[in-house]
């Protein structure tokens, strides 16, 4: 049985010509000091998540690239899938039709394999040679059909600067990985450890000189990323994940499974905002919580609507001179609205986050195209401007999501969200505003 998808995941904000060598007229910077001390086998832990930083000997001390900029957006396509197993999973149910040698009751539930595939983009939001704050959003395919994605999760992390959670790496920590480890060959079958190798990786008409890593578990779990060496962006990653049965007092509930996934890179481009270059507001530096509050309906042609209660919390757990990391909670009544914290960022180079530097509300104009993206088809532009707020809207052929910002202090105050689903004008609407900040 599929867990539901929380319906208010889509928030933005609080709440929600790009060749491949978009990088080349950018130099890197001067060699850097990097520190890897030998992996052995015994020091490779694979699990879900992991990032190259947490493999004992490969702690990064080089500095990002410095074409690495604020404001930069990187594209990639990603394709992942699940399959189980067995044929069903089973939950507790005291009037369930199945029953173990202890006498518990469960229901039984069919298991299918799963998949989907769509556009991952890393936004640059903000950074300094320590840290970067990164905002990601997936625009998911619908089947074959890739003109018409739609944003369905926004997450965001703030990382070590000199890797950005894994999609660059400095030239120089590549070289050296490759002297320390690229002449020692891979682990045998069934044995875990790490390959290094050089490689060529062909993207669509490009061909690249890279730089090959692999993490291998002994169950066949398996890591891979594939770096360009003369710039060090992540060209290629994959995953083979496997996850055991899961027994509850004795009773396999679920058979396990295997889980795969892999990102191409696309392109990357640094986005053009008229307010990147202003202070950020005063009340960044003092502000903890924000609430927000509205409903969510489901709009059909000849049906009157029933709006459903929708409440989000968003709390700050770090921050910048230009950037917020913030946990964000869902509750109400609509169904799949409550939801786990979810964990995103905001800052000045990034279009509709959680404010807008006031400075640069007076220069905006209705009609402003501030950007439209290739990949995605989104266009983001000024819908209206008053003497109070200024909104700003991202559009695409289903998709409709509007940001409302406060001229006094830049704050996000009112986010509405359209999702069209076919040609019957079905649609989804999730309208939230600001309650108190505190």
């Amino acid at each position: 049985m599929g867990r539901r998808t929380p319906l208010v995941i889509i928030l933005s904000g609080w709440l929600y010509a790009t060749a491949p060598a978009a990088w080349q007229d950018y130099q890197n910077p001067p060699p850097a000091a990097s520190s890897q001390q030998p992996a052995t086998p015994g020091d490779i832990a694979m699990g879900s998540g992991q990032m190259l930083g947490d493999v004992p000997g490969l702690t990064v001390t080089t500095p990002p690239p410095n074409w690495i900029t604020p404001g930069l957006r990187l594209t990639y396509y990603m394709i992942s899938g699940f399959l189980p197993y067995g044929p069903h999973e089973y939950t507790p149910d005291p009037e369930g039709g199945w029953e173990d040698q202890h006498g518990n009751r469960y229901t039984q539930h069919k298991l299918e394999g799963t998949g989907s595939h769509g556009l991952l983009q890393f936004n640059v939001v903000a950074m300094d040679q320590q840290q970067v704050a990164v905002q990601t959003l997936f625009y998911l395919y619908e089947g074959m059909n890739t003109s018409e994605p739609m944003q369905r999760l926004e997450t965001g992390y703030v990382g070590q600067a000199g890797n950005g959670g894994d999609l660059w790496l400095h030239p120089d920590a590549l070289r050296a990985l490759l002297q320390t480890y690229g002449s020692r060959p891979p682990p045998e079958r069934g044995q875990a450890g790490m390959w290094v190798a050089a490689t060529r990786k062909q993207i669509e008409q490009a061909t690249y000189d890279a730089v090959l890593i692999a993490l291998l578990g002994e169950s066949g779990s398996r890591k891979v990323w594939i770096y360009d060496l003369a710039s060090g962006i992540l060209l290629y990653s994959s995953e083979i994940a496997k996850a055991g049965m899961k027994v509850v007092q004795g009773a396999q509930v679920h058979p396990g499974g295997s889980m795969t996934k892999s990102t191409t890179f696309k392109g990357s481009r640094t986005l053009s905002l008229p307010w990147a270059g202003q202070a950020a507001p005063p009340w960044l530096g003092q502000a903890r919580t924000f609430r927000y509050s509205g409903t969510f309906q489901v709009n059909i042609p000849g049906s009157p609507p029933s709006p459903l209660a929708v409440n989000a919390t968003a709390s700050i757990t770090g921050r910048g001179p230009d950037w917020v990391k913030f946990d964000i909670s869902t509750a109400g009544q609509a169904p799949g609205i409550n939801s786990e914290l979810t964990t995103r960022v905001s800052g000045n180079h990034m279009l509709c986050g959680s404010w807008m530097p006031p400075a640069a509300m007076g220069n905006l104009q209705t009609g402003r195209v501030l950007d439209t993206d290739p990949f995605t088809h989104v266009t983001t532009q000024v819908s209206s401007v008053d003497p109070q707020y200024v909104t700003v809207v991202h559009n695409n052929p289903r998709q409709q999501i509007q940001y409302t910002y406060r001229r006094q202090d830049g704050l996000l105050v009112r986010t509405l969200l359209n999702d069209r689903f076919n040609q019957l004008n079905i649609s989804n609407q999730l309208e939230l505003s600001l309650v108190s900040m505190e």
